[in-house]
């Protein structure tokens, strides 16, 4: 059968003609309805993300904004020493109290802290250094034959420091 081409008029009814429109319409509004959603998804995500980002941001500046201290805990450790040094040079037995003297202010002079000379060790190795010390003092303040006051003083020094080093051994 060959193929016939159909030339005649073009025939739309008014009413086909209506609801050609009415779909158009209705597409065009359906495309802006979908286009109305996904800019508020968008937006709406864009703000969660915002308010994520923001509140790590607000986390890491609290984190930055409090620095650690640890030049409040030298000063209690330059404290400790000097004052057990002035004692053990009064001492009886002077040698034991100006050992341990010497040791805090060598463990407050070596941390990497803003009142240091030296800047050797970090915060926890500082803390673990004045617990040795501490408990050092106990057991030297035991074992080695030293008169009452002098024994007083390591016990005294082992307390303070003890609580320094725990308390306030990674700053305050």
């Amino acid at each position: 059968m060959a193929r016939t081409e159909w030339s005649g008029p073009l025939i739309i009814s008014a009413y086909g003609l209506s609801m050609a429109n009415e779909d158009i319409d209705s597409e065009v509004n359906d495309n802006d309805d979908l286009e109305r959603k996904i800019d508020e998804r968008i937006e709406d995500s864009d703000r969660e993300l915002e308010e994520r980002i923001s509140k790590e941001v607000q986390k890491q500046v609290k984190k930055a904004k409090r620095p650690k201290r640890l030049w409040m805990t030298q000063v209690m450790e330059y404290i400790i020493g000097f004052a057990l040094a002035s004692v053990a040079a009064r001492s009886g037995t002077p040698l034991v109290p100006a050992i341990f003297a010497a040791l805090v202010i060598a463990n407050a002079a070596t941390v990497k802290a803003s009142l240091s000379a030296f800047r050797l060790s970090n915060g926890r190795i500082h803390q673990i250094i004045g617990v040795v010390i501490s408990l050092g003092a106990v057991i030297a303040a035991i074992l080695i034959d030293l008169d009452v006051s002098t024994r007083a003083m390591l016990i005294g020094l082992a307390g303070a420091e003890g609580f320094v080093s725990v308390r306030f051994g990674h700053g305050i």
